[in-house]
Parts: C-alpha cells; structure tokens; sequence
C-alpha cells in the first residue's frame, strides 16, 4: 500500500506525510510488516534449496575425485559448493534481519493503537464533527 498524494485547491501536490491519517498509518505498518514477512519466507526457502543444492555439488566433487577427475574441476566444484553454502548461511542471516523488522513493524502499529487509537474511536463514535484542532489546545 502507498500513500498517493493528491491534490488541494490552491496549494499544489500534498505529501504523504500532510494525507496521513490514524487509518492509513496502521494499514501502511500492517503492510509493510507482512510485505517483509513475505519476503523473508521466500528468501528462506531460496536459502534452503541453495544449501541442497550445495551439499549435492559437493558430493559431485566427491565422486569426480573418487574417480580420479582432475584437481582443478574438482576443486572448482567444491569452491562453487562452498559459495553456495555462504550464500545460504547469509539467506539465515537476512531472515533473522526480517524477522526483528517485521516485529518492528508490529510494535510500531501496536504504539500507534496504544496512543491513537482512542481518539479514532472517539471521533468515531461522537455525535458532532470533529472541530479543528486548535479547539482541542489545552491551556
């Protein structure tokens, strides 16, 4: 979900920041926490069919060795497992990374809820229209 700027009478293109509502702050962190979560499930998987793949090329070097294929193919295939095997570990590393963020996220709709939400339900329920809010300065 992205927040498009509009247009008002006189003042040009609004920016996100001047649109956004209560509503559309806790629909936009709802968003981006399961947008990551998406995104580290695929990243997972991708790292899990990398590490299979790696220890299936190893055991191919293993067996070129067995059967007496030269050093350097050989070794070319353990380096590529070994690469692999990097790459998966950082796939790890990336979803943990995604995980602490997409908890991030959730604090962060959760805050919002904690400090906001009453006065959406407020302005909600209430039986007028909200004034503008220098009605609301306290004193």
């Amino acid at each position: 979900m992205t927040l498009t700027p509009s247009t008002t009478a006189g003042t040009g293109t609004r920016t996100d920041a001047e649109d956004l509502t209560y509503r559309r702050l806790v629909a936009k962190v709802k968003a981006l926490a399961e947008a990551v979560g998406a995104n580290a499930e695929q990243v997972a998987d991708l790292g899990r069919d990398t590490e299979g793949y790696a220890k299936d090329l190893a055991r191919v070097a293993d067996m070129l060795a067995a059967v007496a294929v030269d050093t350097a193919t050989t070794g070319e295939c353990q380096d590529t497992a070994k690469v692999m095997t990097g790459a998966a570990e950082a796939a790890v590393t990336y979803v943990s990374a995604t995980d602490a963020t997409a908890a991030a996220a959730h604090a962060v709709g959760k805050q919002a809820a904690a400090d906001h939400g009453g006065i959406q339900d407020a302005v909600d329920t209430a039986p007028v229209a909200m004034a503008d809010a220098t009605f609301y300065t306290q004193d």
